[in-house]
């Protein structure tokens, strides 16, 4: 988990390699990124070998999930890596081929005596285009990992703010392909997979961000000089660059929180992260427009891919209000650690 950024160049370079400079046309679908990807094994790093999956550490699939942030690549790689596949893990269960998403919150959902499902999963990513969506259901007796083909639901498509889609499955009666029972601190580090998933999406996008506006304001040119040696251009682009490193610094902190096996210092520290993150998201975009002016928005250039996902994705895996409660509630709490021991973890 203290892997450095040199121990994982090599499977950095494979994510960029795979992904390339990110999606050159419209759509909501990169087939052949999903493909690459899984072909790759970098859809299940965090799954053991037994399974099917690359018997690797979250630090690992965490890289490629921020490689794909940075890329704004149209695939759920975040939901498979980091929630479906070890979901599916977790339940001892095998990784299913072909496109893989999960729900972030299937809150509502539950499984009869029979495994029979009952309820709305609404806004699973990706849910129309993926032949396998990994849920976690109210079993009878606990919490049930299932696997659901899509197909065999009804499905009401939406999207999120950068258009990826967001779609919504109505589960009357529709039996899973696979299901097992887990404990039931997996529902507890499920809400923490999916709230981590969007701060290592964002560190990926708000550096994408930072190097948008650092190209732009090297080769844009006032009063005879690149806009980067005015003062004001300068003390935007540090700050700019600050919250940059905020989002990257807190996630990096949550996953290794998350792995440490500490239940009360994930907690924590999934909480600040998403807060930070969230924050930060905002301050990134509303920067990185204010200097890359409104050629940024047009289709043509790339930044509005990165700060319309920002947007979205401070609001998926709960809302920058929801964790901040969660972290005030655990700030308080008479029976949890004290607040900086949980936030350093020590």
């Amino acid at each position: 988990m203290n892997a450095s950024a040199q121990d994982l160049r090599p499977l950095t370079e494979t994510a960029e390699s795979i992904l390339g400079a990110g999606p050159s046309a419209e759509g909501v679908w990169d087939a052949a990124a999903w493909a690459a990807l899984e072909e790759s094994g970098l859809t299940t790093i965090d799954v053991p070998e037994s399974l099917g999956g690359g018997g690797g550490t979250l630090r690992e699939a965490a890289e490629v999930v921020r490689v794909a942030g940075a890329r704004a690549v149209r695939v759920p790689i975040a939901e498979a890596a980091l929630v479906g596949a070890w979901l599916l893990g977790a339940a001892g269960l095998p990784v299913p081929s072909g496109p893989l998403t999960a729900a972030l919150d299937s809150a509502g959902l539950t499984a009869d005596a029979s495994g029979a499902l009952t309820g709305t999963v609404r806004r699973v990513p990706y849910a129309r285009i993926a032949s396998s969506v990994v849920l976690l259901a109210d079993g009878p007796s606990g919490p049930v990992v299932v696997v659901v083909d899509p197909s065999t639901a009804a499905v009401s498509e939406g999207t999120n703010l950068a258009g990826e889609p967001r779609d919504d499955l109505v589960l009357d009666g529709v039996s899973p392909t696979a299901a097992a029972a887990v404990e039931p601190a997996v529902a507890a580090e499920l809400a923490l997979r999916g709230a981590l998933s969007r701060v290592v999406l964002a560190a990926g996008a708000g550096q994408t961000a930072l190097d948008l506006v650092l190209r732009h304001v090297s080769e844009r040119e006032q009063f005879g000089r690149p806009i980067a040696k005015f003062q004001a251009v300068q003390q935007l682009v540090a700050e700019l660059a600050g919250e940059v490193a905020s989002v990257t610094l807190s996630a990096e902190a949550a996953l290794l929180a998350t792995a440490s096996g500490d239940a009360s210092y994930a907690a924590t520290s999934v909480a600040a992260a998403r807060v930070v993150s969230a924050d930060a998201s905002t301050r990134i975009a509303a920067i990185a427009h204010q200097l890359v002016a409104g050629i940024g928005v047009t289709r043509e250039h790339a930044l509005h891919r990165s700060t319309t996902r920002l947007w979205a994705w401070r609001d998926e895996g709960g809302t920058e209000g929801f964790w901040a409660d969660r972290l005030a509630a655990r700030a308080v709490d008479p029976s949890a650690p004290p607040l900086w021991q949980q936030v350093v973890g020590i």
